[in-house]
């Protein structure tokens, strides 16, 4: 069998992964078939279940991206989002692609016009170490699906890596994304 990781010579410090390290406990079969990962900054986290809430919430938002911006985008549900940094590859729960530059590989930041998360007990994650991550990587707006509070949180316009406070929407209200200023895309 292939070493899948290199023996340090003092083992007794944590072990950040690499993203080829990552993929490669991937092609081992580490993680199986049922549990989804992704690696932020060199630490490997499991996904939670997805409950009830997030499948509808899910469910509801790829129909109405579909219907509004289908013939404008690439929609990618939880497909990793392929980062220079090579100890990141994070999974958000939507990637919304220029359609006219991706291809047959993994979505990279110059591919996005928008990323959303639809999050519960994943909310802290999503706010804090995500939005830094996606923010210094020139994500342009990043929406979280905020089911704990029933909003949407929508951060834009990162400044020296860091998004400005977010935009809250409330059930109900509507928002174009910056990429699509004529389109609304309504929060329920």
């Amino acid at each position: 069998m292939t070493q899948i990781l290199e023996r340090p010579q003092d083992a007794n410090y944590p072990h950040r992964f690499s993203v080829l390290e990552f993929e490669r406990l991937f092609e081992a079969g580490v993680f199986g078939e049922e549990i989804q990962v992704e690696l932020l900054d060199g630490e490997i986290f499991v996904m939670p279940e997805m409950g009830d809430d997030h499948a509808d919430s899910l469910t509801r938002l790829t129909k109405q991206l579909i219907r509004k911006l289908g013939d404008y985008v690439e929609l990618a549900p939880q497909i990793p989002l392929d980062l220079p940094e090579g100890e990141t590859r994070p999974l958000p729960d939507f990637i919304v692609i220029d359609i006219k530059k991706y291809g047959r590989r993994k979505p990279i930041p110059s591919d996005v016009f928008f990323l959303i998360e639809i999050s519960d007990t994943t909310l802290h994650k999503d706010r804090n170490r995500k939005a830094q991550i996606y923010a210094r990587n020139g994500i342009l707006e990043y929406w979280i699906v905020n089911l704990k509070n029933k909003q949407l949180e929508v951060y834009r316009n990162p400044e020296n890596g860091v998004y400005p406070k977010p935009q809250i929407l409330q059930i109900g209200q509507a928002i174009a994304p910056l990429a699509f200023p004529d389109v609304l895309i309504e929060w329920w």
